[in-house]
């Protein structure tokens, strides 16, 4: 004990000293986990706001068109307030929400005089939001919350819901920030509305809403309208969307409120929402919810936006209106879930085995490859030679045209009835909305299933009795040399003659519409409408497979040199594809090349490849290793938005089993979308379909190019055009400087 005292003596003096500077250093480290969330920039020119709570501000508002169009909540409850910087660190930790890098925003000096509210912020609602610049419109969301129908009170987000409860209603608005919304699952950020992507118009537009569940009892309002004024947030009134709107502030009402029932049993229930315009899907919404008859914060509530078809701005107005909207989704259990929306009043909703569809759209495909061309085994199984069925001018004869209607047709029967079982609902589809020629837009969320589209036939046909199968009239009226008469022709005409077992190549859906599978695109990017030309022509970036036949080869890169509208520039490798991409310019990216699967050191699944150049293989991984840390060459595609086109075999079909695609690779980058082929296609066929549809893109819209292109085909007695699919807007189309304007060049996102 003496030995310790004396050492304590003669050390004292240091042991305080180290004592003093591990306080100090302490000290140091707590204030810099303290505020190391928060990282401010040192030149800075905008004020930052914050908001608490729920209830309106007693702060009069100024007198803008949004506080004048109706009444809505606060955004987050109280009026902007500016922060001090020595409030940051207490704001930092009161804060439990999601950790939001502030390096982009910038802070206006003269605006830091006062500190915040020292109100209770609700957890994990509290944001702090830049505000809206002048000229800049101010972001909106969906907002979304469970709500008692007999109170109007919303049901606290991490709160279960009862089983079997009738006296439930969803809240459905569209504006800013709610602090009592049910927050995002599984983004830092909430997904922005694409409001600011609408038209321009005086006072709104008229919204459509779509609420469908397995889980959940809706009531027959399952479809239901709300309006969203060009600025502000929505409302809903009674007002006819053909007439002027009658309704007064007061009169309005802020939400949507959908009455649902709770599901009889205990556990996790989904619920989807869908926001249409004109019947294109603009955002999509997954709700899950834990059931329990004991009330358990122990799975909150969450939205999962997963489809979202716009995030900048971009010309949306010029989407026409769509006949019939599809969303597929993958649903609990592996199965497809599809919502069938359109120009009719009843919602359709349903749910088939993804093996079911997958056998079903294996079987059409399969047919296509086998009516153009046959594989045979040469130097004793060493390779495959593959020999086209067509005749020189890639046509076929009408016997055998009539056979391949035979062959094909009860396939594509067969994909209808495998998604829309019930006979009433395929006729009404057939005699009713997609009586006339129509444009039918597919929307994949939360899903990498595709199914042939194009290929469906909606022609009542009875499989098991081909002897009853008859030829319709046009088919009848085929002209030796010449073959079908029907040029420029959308439907057949003789549709009013067709009967039970009638074959007529216009009973494909894909000869008859315009089918449309845009990307979903996240809230950072744009989905093109325009791929807008500064300096004509638009540019033909080309990379050639030396895998090729060159005896095919060259004579059609002579053709699209002489007779395309296009500068021509030819790449000769990997290599120099992947540098040209890094600067691409306004126009379409053709890789005309062989494609199939590669398989990579670890992974359980195949990757999607194509062979370009000299046998090089380029995979999605190239492409994104390539763009994705380059910035300069992110600001060229969300500028030059090219359409890529993949003219081979094997190269857009998407499948569960593959990592990474092409199309949703490319639609990540800002491309306007992709154009390529599900199977295998003979390269004369290819050199055909390539070139002319080129020919019509240069002036035309993607859809009309499409079909264009089908249509000269089919008069040839071939069926091959519904081997090709659209993964763009149907209204896509290269706009040169005389269509250029101001206003239509904002699709580059600023920062």
């Amino acid at each position: 004990m003496d030995r310790i005292l004396s050492f304590l003596a003669d050390y004292a003096g240091w042991l305080g000293a180290a004592l003093v500077w591990l306080i100090l250093l302490g000290f140091v480290l707590w204030r810099r986990a303290a505020t190391r969330s928060i990282r401010i920039a040192h030149k800075v020119d905008v004020g930052i706001k914050v908001g608490t709570g729920s209830e309106p501000s007693a702060r009069p508002a100024p007198k803008t068109e949004e506080s004048q169009e109706g009444p809505q909540a606060a955004p987050l409850g109280l009026p902007p307030r500016t922060i001090r910087p020595r409030s940051l660190a207490r704001v930092t930790r009161q804060y439990t929400g999601p950790i939001i890098d502030f390096d982009e925003l910038q802070i206006d000096k003269d605006r830091i005089d006062t500190a915040p509210d020292q109100r209770q912020l609700p957890q994990a609602q509290q944001r702090i939001e830049p505000p809206a610049t002048d000229g800049q419109e101010a972001d909106r969301y969906i907002n979304l919350a469970f709500r008692r129908g007999n109170t109007g009170q919303a049901v606290p987000w991490q709160q279960s819901l009862p089983p079997g409860d009738p006296g439930y209603e969803l809240r459905i608005n569209i504006g800013a920030l709610l602090a009592d919304r049910i927050p995002d699952g599984r983004e830092m950020r909430p997904s922005v509305f694409p409001a600011f992507a609408l038209p321009p118009a005086a006072a709104g537009h008229w919204l459509e809403v779509v609420t469908a569940s397995r889980d959940f009892t809706i009531s027959q309002r399952a479809k239901a309208r709300l309006f969203l004024p060009h600025q502000g947030a929505s409302w809903v009134c009674d007002c006819d969307p053909r007439q002027p709107h009658h309704c007064t502030p007061q009169t309005r009402k802020q939400f949507l409120a959908i009455p649902v029932q709770t599901p009889p049993q205990e556990g996790d229930a989904d619920l989807r929402i869908g926001v249409y315009f004109k019947n294109n899907l603009l955002q999509s919404c997954l709700v899950s919810v834990r059931i329990a008859r004991t009330e358990t914060m122990a799975k909150p509530q969450s939205v999962l936006t997963d489809y979202t078809i716009n995030g900048t701005l971009s010309a949306l107005g010029k989407l026409d209106n769509k006949t019939l909207n599809i969303l597929s989704a993958k649903i609990k259990g592996g199965d497809q879930g599809f919502i069938v929306n359109g120009d009719f009043d009843d919602l359709v909703e349903f749910r088939l085995a993804e093996g079911q569809l997958r056998t079903a759209g294996d079987a059409a495909r399969q047919r296509l490859r086998d009516i153009h061309m046959k594989e045979e085994s040469v130097l004793f199984g060493a390779r495959t030679r593959i020999t086209s069925k067509l005749d020189a001018n890639n046509g076929k004869s009408k016997a055998d045209f009539i056979q391949d209607l035979r062959d094909t047709a009860p396939l594509g029967a067969q994909l209808l009835t495998s998604l829309f079982q019930q006979p009433e609902l395929q006729a009404k589809l057939r005699d009713d909305v997609l009586r006339e020629p129509s444009t039918i837009q597919i929307a994949r969320a939360s899903t990498n299933f595709v199914f042939p589209w194009g290929m469906v036939y909606d022609i009542p046909l009875q499989p098991g009795e081909p002897d009853l199968f008859t030829p319709c009239k046009i088919v009848e009226e085929w002209q030796e040399g010449k073959g079908l008469p029907i040029e420029g022709l959308a439907k057949c005409p003789h549709e009013a003659t067709h009967e039970l077992n009638t074959l007529c190549p216009f009973g494909f859906w894909g000869l008859r519409h315009i089918i449309e599978q845009p990307p979903s695109v996240a809230s950072t990017k744009a989905l093109a409408s325009e791929i807008r030309v500064t300096v004509p022509p638009a540019r033909l970036v080309t990379c050639i497979s030396n895998d090729l036949e060159r005896e095919y080869t060259e004579p059609h890169l002579a053709a699209i040199r002489s007779g395309l509208k296009f500068g021509f520039e030819p790449c000769d490798s990997k290599p120099a594809l992947l540098k040209r991409l890094k600067t691409v310019d306004p126009g379409v990216v053709y890789l005309y090349c062989h494609g199939g699967y590669q398989s990579l050191p670890g992974a359980a699944a195949a990757q999607p490849s194509l062979s370009v150049g000299k046998g090089e293989k380029l995979i999605p991984g190239d492409i994104v290793a390539t763009l994705k840390d380059d910035r300069s060459a992110a600001l060229l595609w969300d500028v030059a938005n090219p359409l890529i086109f993949i003219n081979g075999c094997h190269t857009v079909e998407i499948t569960t089993d593959v990592l990474v695609n092409f199309v949703d690779t490319f639609a990540a980058f800002n491309s306007s979308g992709v154009i390529g082929t599900e199977v295998t296609v003979h390269q004369i066929l290819a050199n055909e379909f390539g070139a002319e549809f080129l020919k019509h893109f240069a002036t035309e819209t993607a859809g009309e190019a499409l079909r264009r292109t089908r249509n000269r085909l089919l008069c040839k007695g071939n069926l091959m055009g519904l081997a090709y699919s659209a993964y763009c807007l149907s209204a896509l189309r290269i706009a040169d400087t005389a269509s250029l304007t101001t206003a239509s060049m904002g699709s580059v996102k600023a920062g």
